[in-house]
Parts: structure tokens; C-alpha cells; sequence
């Protein structure tokens, strides 16, 4: 039958499962489990083993094994339970640790921000007395407004009452000036009415002023008549017509019934006497001095009294340049040629502001001439002050002599235009009463009514603030007289063609680039621009042609942000603005082509604005960088480049190409030369002809400086020199040969240093030397050698002067200079330590001169940065750039010194406050308002330069200076609270 096995192969037992859920209860049959014994398998132990006590129990497994199983499982369970609560109660300790953490944490949070809240309360609390600072002085601002109108309504009838008193005046005036010249001229004098000669003033008023200049020029007349410049503010006043007027005053002026035809004419008319006004006043001040022997004691007690030197400090002080001219009587002169020295005197005299003569018993052949030139053959032209006395010559052998200087005190007794002084000056009066002469004609000439600063009502600009006093603050006259230096040339052949093109680019339609006149170094760019712009002024009355010529790259005619500033200055007073140009050089280039949009709108011919020698100007394609830009529609602009430092940027303008001259041109230049004097073979021509044909000897300005050498030579030197001059390769080296040729013939050797010393003087400066610099720093030098060499530089085109201030006239001029005198390098620091010592020893006086501000900090570049940051420290040095608009240059003299915005602004602080406790002891209270000026200038730089924290305490101490010495109501005091509450909003 088998074994039990065999019923199920796959188990041992079954199980009630195995029966498909069979019920016993409900079956017939008795089913019997039947015990067998089997030997347990491996594969059945290891799954008792896995399942534990609560699994089945097999047939035939051991109890005691079982249990075992059991107890095992249990222990190692409860194991595991107790570390898994020791691992939570752990936790739990490290979750309450972090809770308290927190907690703690939250804490100090809660009492941070009860701490920010109430920080946040007090900003709450001063925001708003600011604004209620704000706004008193927004009230304030507004009562001093309706004061100021009330002010202006009185001025205005105040005004219209003095108009009409001095034009009965004039009136007056004029008609005796046409009796005294009927009288004069034999003319009998017509008894008419007041109503004829109403009828009649014009032609008297003609008359009047073309023969006034011989009875204006008395003594009493000195000191009550109007001086140039005071005509020309006048012309320059009433340049603007009724149609640019922009307010009621202006329009209720004397021209309110000009038409505008009439006074377009009238325009053209005083643009052409303008230049004239603007020649009378150069800037350069010239004392031409006379003596005879006897006169020498007192000439030492002028000179060494200070008399001169107390003048040349106040008008040094007010921007003028000033010159002392006096020739010493040597026995060596009477070797020289006589002639020479007449020409040069009596030049000198010509060009001199006042002639002073001091005259004693007898003169010799040079002081007669002198006296002759300035005063003899034109009696009233040249103002003039003579000090003699009046004593009779003992000596038998000086008759002749006597009678002349004896006839001549008498002539000039009843002269015009004088001042006579007869009696020694050997006392404080005397001394005074000849400063005080000399300082009266000196501002009649110059048109100089007062010394004083002065400050306009309602103007914001930085001299109006500073209270500066300078003749030529942003450099227009200094540009006038470039324009007229560079119009002085022989060559201008072929312009025709090129002022076609230039007209054709001003009349053209259309928003147009700027126009490129593009030639090599010497090819008459700028004497092309120049006489162009002659040409514009006189031809196109209605449009505002603006000008800017470049010296050397060095100069402050370089800098690009102080030419904005000064063409905007003349926009803005196109617009009669008075706001205050930006202290900023970013907003500076960034308002000027919005000025000159705004501006070209309203002028009824629009913008014309030429720039010379615009690839000098430093960073010059950063600064100029909007001419990229589309330019407004009545706007032209010309520029001038050379063609070797274009930038490639500016290739793509139209362009204006100067070329060398031709042989033609060669021989049409030697034929106007000829007319002058110059006599030529036929072989020298040839020759010169044959020379002028590579690029550099075709050059212009190497032609126009050959004829200007060949004409000062007579036949023999002609022939001997003409070699060496053809012999030359470039303008550089024909500069080197007038050089050479002048240094030369010096006499001696200390003739030979003064020459070196003179010309390596002027190329170390920045913008050139004043002859009182040069008379300072050589103390050997005299006018009887200085006058003749210096006639000889400006004749051969190697110096110039412009304001008063000797320079080269052209780049190759400075570029023989250096190669010649400057090639050794300690020769140039030598000569830059000598000019920064002569020019910090102005600073330290009462009256400080413009030209150390400008001159010392570019002479201290070179050095190292302390020296720099001293001089540049100092308060005048910061009054003298702010006020010129020149902060972009004191700013990067501040970087080359190595220092922050803020250290600068510390700095000037400090200086300021020890200004201040200096003049504390000031009874007037001018010093006091001069240090909260000096505030106020800082806080408005360093606002403008986004300094807004440092510019506060600049501003606070202003207010405090100025309500201290003011009274609170002050207009003074209103304006600093006015900046005070910018920086503040800001």
C-alpha cells in the first residue's frame, strides 16, 4: 500500500486548509490525523527558525527547541525597544534645548526692532523739521523775491529819471563839443532854439563824436568820464534788439520802437566796432618810464618804495598783466645801432597803457626821442604823467640840452590828457599822489571803474559767489586774442575754393555733422578758421558764431570741460539765464548739447561753432564724444584736425583737405615778397623754387617763415645765408636755424645764458611767461637787450603774446625749443623748480596773483604727489578754479595726487577753518564773508560731485558764519538755507 508520504509528496502533514475548508460537523467520515515519524529537514529547521514561537509547530520538533526560539526573539526585541526610547528621549532633550535656543533668539530680535522703531521715530521726527526748515525757508525765499521786485520797480524809475538826465547831458555835451569845433575851425556858430537844435542833434551828435577824443582827454576829464570798457558794456547791453527781449524792463528799454530791419543793420555795425573795444582791452598793463640822468635818485625812491610793486600786485590780483619799462642809459648803447634802438622804443611807447617821465635839467638823444614819440608829435594820444622840477641848469656845456628839456616842460604845461607833478617825490605824499595818478589813467585805459568784486543780484554764478574780480574770468578775451594772432600770415593762397565749401556747409538744409578741415602741421587750418570767422561776423550779423582756438596740449586752452563751460556761459547769456553752470564734468558735457539745441531754436540764424586744433584737447574723443550724435537743425559746426592724429571715428565726417602749396603759389608768395623789399636773382629764385617741392618744404608755414628770414637780410647776408637756409629739411630745423641765428650773435656769455634761460622759461609753462616773471627770475636781464630780442621773436614767428603772456606761436617753434635748449632733463626740472618757487612766493601776500592758481599746480605735476596736494590745499588755489569754472582740473589734480573726493573735501574744510580763526579779530566783517563764501563754493562742489553727506557741514557753517555776521533776513542767508535743503533732498 505504500507510506504516508505518498499522499502528499509536497508536505509531510495536512492541514485543515489543505482540505478546502472541509467541516467536520457537517461530513459523515471521521478524518484522523496519523502521527509519522519523519526526520526534520534542513530546509524545515531554517524555517522554524525564521517564523519564532508564533509559528505552527512541526511534527516531531522539540518543545524545549521551540521556547528556546522564543525567549531569544523576545529579549532581543525588548533590547531594541529600550534603545529606541533612550534614542527619543535624547532627542526630546535636543528638541527643548533648540526650543529655548529659539526662544532666546526671539527675544533679542523683539528688542532690535523696539530699538529700529524708535531710530525710525527720530528720522520721522527730523525728516520733518527739515521740511519744516524747508519751508520757512521757501518763505523766506519768497519775501526776498517780492522785496527784490519792489526793489527792481524803484531801480526801473530810478533808472528811466537817470536815462533821461544823461541823454540831456549828452545832448549838451555834444553841442559844445560842436562849438568848440566851430570855434576852433573858424566855422561861425548859429543862434538856434532848443527846438531847432533838437531838430538838428543828429548832425551835431556825428560831429561830436568824431572830434572828442582831443577835448576828453584833460585831467578833470580823467576822473569823471566813463572809461572803454564801460562803452563797450553798454554796446554789448543794447546788442539785443526787441525781439530778444524776455521781459517787461527789457521792453520798455530805449530801443522798444526799433524795428527789425533796422536793427539788423544796426547789429552789423557794432559787430564790426566790438573787435576794437575788445583790442583796447588786452589785459596787459605797460608802464613805459623815462628819465634823464639827474632823475635817477628819484626814480630810486619810486622803485624802491613799492610804489610800482604795490600796482603790479592789484592789477596782477584782478587778472592783468603788468609791465615796467625803462631803458638804462649805457655808454655801450651809443656802439649799438642808434636806429635800432629808436624803432624800438618808440614801438614799445606805441603799445605802452601810461608813458611816465621824469624830467630833470638837461636829457640826452634817447630820452628825447622818448618824449618826442610819446607826447610831441601827437599831443593828447598817449596819457601820460611827468614829474620834474624846477631848477636852472649850472653847467655851461649843457645849454642845449637845458633849452630842449626847458621848451618841453612848457609845451606839455598846456597839454591835454596829462598829469603833472612839479616837485621831488621824495616824500610819502609825493610817492602817493603818483601812485594814485597812475592808478587813475591806468583804469581809464584799461576801463577799470572799481577793484572791487562785484556780485550780481540773483546770480548764482561761481565768481558772483567767490566775489572774485577778474577782467577775463572763462578766457573770451584770450580767445579774441588768438582769433587775431592767428589771422597775422603772409600765406593764404588758395582760400577761395575752401570758403566755398565752408559757406556751402553753413547754407545747407538739414541736420548736418561737423565738418573736417583736415591738413598736416603748418598747412593754415588755423589761419583759414580764423579769417573765416572775420568774414561770418561781418557777413552773418544774426548768427552766433562761437570760436575756440587750442594752444599747445598742455595749455589750459586744452581742456575740453573748461571750453564747454565757457561756450555755455555765453548760451546761457543768449538766454539771459543766471543759473550757475554744474560743477560736475560729466553734466557739463552732457547740458552743452541741450544748450545748444535750446539756443539755435530762438537765434534767427541759427549756431556757428568752430573749434581749432580740436585733436589737442585732452580726451578729446571722450569729451566730444556727442558730435557723434545728430546735431540740431541750425546748428554748424567746423572743426580742424591734423591728418596724422584723426581719430578714426571722426574719418567719416565731410571733410575739408588742405595741400601743400604748389610752385605757383612758391613764386606768386616771392612776388608779394618782392613788393616789400626782398630783391632775389634769378638763380636764387631757382633755386628756392627747386627746394619747395618734397612735402615738408612745400609746407606753408616753412615758405611764409623762409620769406620772413630772407627779408631781413640784406644782399651779402642774403647770399651767404641762403645755403644754410635751403639746407634745411622741415619747419623744426628752420626754427632751429632762427634760433641759432639769433643766439649767435650774442656779445657775451651771460647775452647767450639770458637767451637760453628766456626760451626754456616760456616752454615749461603751461601757458607761457609775463615779462615781470621773466625780469623776476633773471635778474641780469634789461630792456636794452630784451627789447630789441623780443621785437626779433614775435617778427620771425617764434613768440607771441596774447593777454600779456609771451608763448610760441606755432608747434614747431615749442619742438625746436626742446630739441635745442631742453635736452637734458635736469635742465627742464631745473627750470620748472625755479618757476614753481617764484610763483609760490605770491601765495603768501594779501593779494594773490591769478597766474601762480593757474601756472603752480601743472609745474608740480612732475613731482611727487605731498608737493601737489599742498599747493593744491591751499584756499586761493580752490577760490581760483571754482570761480573760473575749472573744477574738472582741480579734480584731476587731486587724483594725481593720490587722494579721495573725501580727503579733498576734509582737507579744504580744514583749511577753511583755520582761515576763519585767523580772521576772527575782522572788525568789518569782510574776511568773515569772504571764509562762508569759501563754505558755501565747497558745499555746492561737493553736492554737485554727489558728495551729499560731506557737503553739509561746508553749508551748516556757512549759515553760521553769515547769521553771525548778517542779519537772518539776508539774501546771502536765504541762499545757503536754499542749497542747504538740495543737499538735504537729495
Amino acid at each position: 500500500m505504500g507510506t504516508g508520504s505518498s499522499f502528499n509528496p509536497r508536505k509531510d502533514v495536512f492541514d485543515e486548509e489543505d482540505l478546502g475548508g472541509y467541516d467536520a460537523s457537517t461530513s459523515k467520515g471521521v478524518v484522523k490525523k496519523i502521527p509519522i515519524e519523519v526526520r526534520p529537514r534542513r530546509k524545515l529547521g531554517n524555517a522554524l527558525r525564521s517564523v519564532g514561537s508564533f509559528g505552527r509547530r512541526n511534527k516531531g520538533a522539540s518543545t524545549r527547541s521551540a521556547l528556546s526560539v522564543d525567549y531569544e526573539e523576545v529579549d532581543k526585541i525588548r533590547k531594541e525597544y529600550e534603545m529606541f526610547k533612550l534614542n527619543k528621549e535624547n532627542e526630546l532633550v535636543g528638541v527643548q534645548k533648540k526650543a529655548d535656543k529659539l526662544e532666546n533668539e526671539n527675544k533679542r530680535l523683539r528688542n532690535e526692532l523696539q530699538a529700529l522703531q524708535k531710530t525710525c521715530n527720530k528720522l520721522r521726527q527730523e525728516r520733518d523739521s527739515a521740511m519744516d526748515a524747508e519751508y520757512q525757508a521757501l518763505e523766506r525765499a519768497s519775501t526776498f523775491e517780492n522785496e527784490r521786485d519792489k526793489i527792481q520797480r524803484q531801480f526801473k524809475i530810478f533808472r528811466e529819471t537817470k536815462e533821461k538826465e544823461l541823454k540831456n547831458l549828452l545832448q549838451a555835451k555834444r553841442d559844445l563839443d560842436t562849438k568848440v569845433y566851430k570855434l576852433r575851425n573858424g566855422i561861425p556858430i548859429e543862434d538856434r532854439h532848443a527846438d531847432d537844435r533838437g531838430s538838428t542833434g543828429g548832425a551835431d551828435s556825428v560831429i561830436g563824436v568824431g572830434h572828442q577824443s582831443s577835448g576828453d582827454w584833460g585831467w578833470s576829464g580823467l576822473e569823471t568820464e566813463h572809461s572803454l570798457p564801460g562803452a563797450a558794456s553798454v554796446l554789448h547791453h543794447s546788442k539785443l534788439g526787441p525781439e530778444m527781449a524776455h521781459g517787461l524792463i527789457e521792453l520798455e528799454g530805449p530801443f522798444m520802437n526799433v524795428n527789425r530791419g533796422d536793427w539788423t543793420v544796426a547789429s552789423a555795425s557794432i559787430a564790426q566796432i566790438l573787435p576794437a573795444f575788445a583790442d583796447a582791452t588786452s589785459g596787459e598793463i605797460v608802464l613805459y618810464v623815462a628819465l634823464t640822468a639827474d632823475m635817477l635818485p628819484e626814480w630810486d625812491d619810486v622803485s624802491g618804495a613799492g610804489c610800482l610793486e604795490e600796482l603790479r600786485r592789484r592789477y596782477e590780483g584782478s587778472g592783468h598783466t603788468f609791465t615796467v619799462v625803462q631803458f638804462v642809459t649805457e655808454r655801450k648803447l651809443a656802439e649799438q645801432d642808434p636806429q635800432l634802438q629808436f624803432s624800438v622804443r618808440r614801438s614799445l611807447i606805441a603799445d605802452c597803457t601810461v608813458f611816465l617821465g621824469l624830467l630833470g635839467d638837461h636829457c640826452n638823444k634817447f630820452v628825447s626821442v622818448e618824449l618826442n614819440a610819446a607826447y610831441v608829435e601827437s599831443p593828447g594820444t598817449k596819457p601820460c604823467v611827468f614829474v620834474y622840477r624846477a631848477q636852472q641848469c649850472t653847467n655851461a656845456g649843457c645849454k642845449s640840452s637845458h633849452s630842449e628839456i626847458q621848451q618841453f616842460k612848457a609845451q606839455i604845461k598846456e597839454g591835454n590828457n596829462i598829469k603833472l607833478i612839479n616837485k621831488t617825490i621824495n616824500t610819502k605824499t609825493s610817492l602817493s599822489r603818483l601812485r594814485d595818478a597812475l592808478e587813475s589813467l591806468i583804469n581809464r585805459e584799461m576801463g577799470i571803474e572799481d577793484n572791487t568784486p562785484t556780485t550780481v543780484e540773483g546770480s548764482e554764478s561761481p565768481a558772483s559767489l567767490c566775489g572774485v574780480n577778474h577782467w577775463d574770468l572763462l578766457g573770451d578775451n584770450q580767445q579774441h586774442q588768438m582769433l587775431n594772432s592767428a589771422t597775422r600770415c603772409l600765406c593764404c593762397l588758395g582760400f577761395e575754393k575752401h570758403y566755398e565749401r565752408l559757406n556751402a556747409h553753413i547754407t545747407a538744409a538739414g541736420p548736418l555733422p561737423p565738418l573736417l578741415v583736415s591738413g598736416a602741421s603748418g598747412s593754415g587750418k588755423s589761419l583759414l578758421l580764423a579769417k573765416w570767422v572775420r568774414q561770418l561776423q561781418e557777413r552773418l550779423p544774426t548768427s552766433l558764431v562761437l570760436y575756440h582756438f587750442v594752444g599747445s596740449e598742455r595749455s589750459s586752452t586744452a581742456d575740453p570741460v573748461a571750453m564747454l563751460t565757457r561756450l555755455t556761459q555765453q548760451l546761457m547769456r543768449r538766454e539771459n539765464s543766471l543759473l550757475a553752470i554744474s560743477s560736475d564734468p560729466t553734466r557739463i558735457v552732457g547740458e552743452f548739447p541741450q544748450w545748444l539745441e535750446r539756443v539755435s531754436a530762438k537765434q534767427p540764424g541759427g549756431i556757428i561753432l568752430v573749434v581749432d586744433s580740436m585733436h589737442q584737447l585732452q580726451m578729446a574723443e571722450v569729451h566730444m564724444k556727442w558730435l557723434l550724435d545728430p546735431l540740431p537743425v541750425d546748428t554748424r559746426i567746423v572743426v580742424t584736425v591734423d591728418e596724422d592724429a584723426c581719430p578714426q571715428a571722426w574719418k567719416a565726417w565731410p571733410t575739408v583737405q588742405l595741400e601743400a602749396l604748389s610752385n605757383h603759389n612758391v613764386r606768386q608768395l616771392l612776388s608779394v615778397a618782392a613788393e616789400k623789399g626782398l630783391k632775389l636773382s634769378a638763380d636764387q629764385e631757382t633755386k628756392i623754387l627747386t627746394r619747395c617741392r618734397t612735402t615738408a618744404t612745400s609746407n606753408p608755414l616753412y615758405v611764409s617763415l623762409m620769406i620772413k628770414l630772407l627779408l631781413r637780410m640784406d644782399a651779402v647776408q642774403l647770399e651767404e645765408q641762403l645755403a644754410h637756409i635751403l639746407s634745411t629739411d622741415s619747419t623744426v630745423q628752420l626754427y632751429e636755424y632762427i634760433l641759432m641765428s639769433l643766439h649767435l650773435p650774442c656779445t657775451t656769455a651771460e647775452e647767450r645764458e639770458l637767451f637760453r634761460k628766456i626760451l626754456q622759461f616760456v616752454y615749461v609753462s603751461r601757458d607761457g611767461a609775463t615779462v615781470s616773471e621773466l625780469f623776476s627770475l633773471l635778474p641780469t636781464l634789461t630792456w636794452n637787450y630784451w627789447g630789441p630780442l623780443v621785437e626779433k621773436l614775435e617778427r620771425l614767428g617764434v613768440l607771441s603774446s596774447i593777454c600779456g603772456v609771451l608763448t610760441f606761436q606755432q608747434k614747431a617753434a615749442w619742438n625746436a625749443v626742446r630739441d635745442y635748449y631742453l635736452q637734458d632733463p635736469k635742465a627742464e626740472s631745473k627750470c620748472r623748480d625755479e618757476l614753481a618757487t617764484l610763483h609760490r612766493s605770491s601765495l603768501r601776500g594779501a593779494r594773490h596773483s591769478w597766474r601762480a592758481a593757474s601756472e603752480l599746480p601743472q609745474l608740480l605735476c612732475a613731482g611727487d604727489g605731498e608737493r601737489l596736494q599742498s599747493c593744491i590745499s591751499h584756499p586761493w588755489i580752490f577760490q581760483a578754479s571754482y570761480s573760473r569754472g575749472r573744477c574738472s582740473e582741480l579734480l584731476g589734480y587731486w587724483q594725481r595726487a593720490g587722494a579721495e573726493r573725501s580727503t579733498m573735501a576734509a582737507t579744504y574744510f580744514t583749511a577753511f577753518k583755520k582761515l576763519e580763526d585767523g580772521c576772527s579779530r575782522d572788525e568789518n566783517g569782510t574776511e568773515q564773508a569772504r571764509v562762508a563764501n569759501l563754505y558755501e563754493a565747497l558745499g555746492r562742489l561737493l553736492k554737485d560731485i554727489g558728495l551729499l553727506k560731506q557737503a553739509v557741514a561746508p553749508l551748516q557753517r556757512a549759515l553760521e558764519v553769515r547769521e553771525m555776521a548778517l542779519d537772518p533776513d539776508h539774501p546771502s542767508v536765504a541762499q545757503v538755507l536754499h542749497q542747504l535743503s538740495l543737499s538735504f533732498i537729495h
